[in-house]
């Protein structure tokens, strides 16, 4: 998906990837799944960062930008975050899709690996 396709409301630009992140937490909540909720100390520590991030807005020569688009990056963070808390028990803590990513990069490695020696 690419960041330019979505919906302007006002100053909030909800790109397709955020629109899915949305219904992905909607169905979250209307199932009451409480799996999702941050239980380790890595999702812990995603919370203090993501709070941190809105907090550190107000430091900023434009807070109220900044806010808007530090509250768009702690949005795409904690709900995939949370999605993927949702939805990857269901494939056995995530070992399935990752095995499955691992091996459609393969043919693809060769193609990353070759840019790094390319001359721009």
């Amino acid at each position: 998906m690419t960041l330019s396709q979505g919906v302007m409301l006002g100053p909030f630009n909800f790109f397709s990837i955020r629109l899915v992140i949305l219904t992905g937490l909607t169905c979250i909540f209307i199932r009451r799944d409480c799996r999702a909720l941050p239980r380790s100390p890595l999702d812990r520590l995603m919370v203090v960062w993501s709070i941190w991030a809105l907090v550190a807005s107000a430091f900023h020569s434009d807070p109220g930008a900044t806010l808007t688009f530090n509250g768009g990056i702690v949005f795409n963070a904690m709900g995939r975050l949370h999605h993927a808390a949702g939805v990857l028990p269901q494939f056995g803590r995530g070992g399935l899709p990752c095995r499955i990513v691992a091996w459609l990069l393969v043919p693809v490695a060769p193609a990353i690996c070759s840019q790094s020696f390319t001359p721009r």
